[in-house]
């Protein structure tokens, strides 16, 4: 009976030394997040005043699975008298395959600025809500400058989990990415200025009223020039 249950065992130890073995060299499961959309589309793009208007660029990875959307918000010098802006959203439909999955979002970006702000916002929007299936924020910040021109960037990454809901959603999510730039239309002066106070409050003197609140200043952004600044980025991959 003793070299029975010897025997079994040694036949059981190699059997499971054969399923590990087995399991480690099977190919990892694929990424269960596909676009259904071949291409980002453009929902609205808007330019005033500037240089070089908002374009951009995709590089899919293989399969149709994840991929980098690069936004170049180009550039702009303005004045406060006549500011600058520009704007666009993007959008593209994917499903998740499973009835869950980890979505990361990778950003990065490089602008310079002067009187000038930038916001950004990207987010997952699904097709039908409800049953797990709200929309998920990704993105959502914004950079500025004042007199001084001032590169700003930013190179972060965040998951959401994205989950199948209800029957008529069945995975499919709408991803948005809205970028927006412009200049200012009320110059910055940070030096000492006179007045006084009255029952109204703070009364500015005539001197700084004639010389300061109405006077053009000089404004700009730059999310174009190689070496200054570098466009926005965006990765994502499932996770």
């Amino acid at each position: 009976m003793r070299h029975v249950k010897a025997f079994f065992t040694r036949r059981g130890m190699r059997a499971i030394s054969a399923l590990l073995t087995l399991l480690l060299l099977a190919p990892a499961p694929a990424l269960a997040f596909t676009w259904v959309q071949p291409n980002w589309q453009t929902l609205f793009t808007v330019a005033n005043n500037v240089e070089i208007a908002p374009s951009f660029t995709q590089a899919d990875d293989g399969d149709n699975r994840g991929g980098t959307l690069t936004v170049d918000m180009g550039k702009a010098s303005a004045t406060t008298s006549k500011p600058a802006s520009a704007s666009i959203e993007l959008t593209r439909q994917l499903r998740i395959d499973g009835s869950r999955e980890d979505i990361d979002v990778a950003s990065s970006f490089r602008s310079l600025l002067q009187d000038a702000n930038l916001a950004v916002k990207v987010w997952f929007e699904p097709i039908s809500s409800g049953q797990g299936a709200h929309t998920k924020s990704i993105f959502d910040f914004s950079k500025s400058a004042e007199d001084d021109p001032r590169i700003v960037s930013a190179d972060r990454t965040k998951t959401r989990l994205l989950r199948e809901g209800n029957a008529i959603n069945s995975g499919n999510y709408v991803a948005h990415v809205r970028i927006t730039y412009q200049t200012s239309t009320d110059g910055h002066n940070h030096g000492h200025h006179h007045g006084r106070w009255d029952h109204w409050g703070w009364a500015w003197g005539d001197d700084w009223n004639r010389g300061h609140r109405n006077r053009e200043e000089d404004t700009q952004y730059d999310n174009h020039t190689p070496g200054v600044a570098s466009a926005h980025s965006f990765t994502f991959r499932g996770n």
